[in-house]
């Protein structure tokens, strides 16, 4: 009898463990996706994107050969960035995996790639970037 006191006991904190965690997730998850959604992130994400989308044809368009390491730097953070998102969306917002937007930003944040030397050139087979 004493054993199977214990063992519910045992088996009940266990379960009150796991609601515990299931509630601290969920507060996460909310969390996050109201971080995500908030108007300061949704405007900073939208700036990136533009400046993402053009970047590329100003710099090739107007700029020097000078200012190639600065753009490259920049696309590499925005691709960190962007990466993150895709990753805290997937965790933070149920359905959003495998939906119309996950593939959309799935598909355009691995599109960034092409425009960064570093990685398309040694590709390609053009001369490496020297820093």
């Amino acid at each position: 009898m004493n054993n199977d006191f214990g063992s519910l006991s045992r088996n009940s904190m266990s379960k009150s463990l796991g609601l515990v965690q299931k509630k601290l997730i969920k507060k996460w998850k909310r969390k996050i996706a109201k971080f995500l959604d908030s108007t300061p992130v949704v405007v900073t994400m939208s700036v990136f994107t533009v400046f993402a989308l053009f970047a590329t044809d100003i710099q090739m368009a107007w700029l020097s050969k000078k200012v190639d390491t600065a753009f490259n730097i920049m696309e590499i953070i925005l691709l960190v960035i962007f990466s993150l998102e895709l990753i805290l969306s997937v965790l933070a917002k149920d359905g959003y995996l495998n939906s119309f937007f996950f593939w959309l930003d799935l598909i355009s944040t691995v599109s960034m790639i092409q425009d960064i030397d570093y990685i398309m050139n040694p590709i390609l087979g053009y001369e490496p970037i020297k820093f």
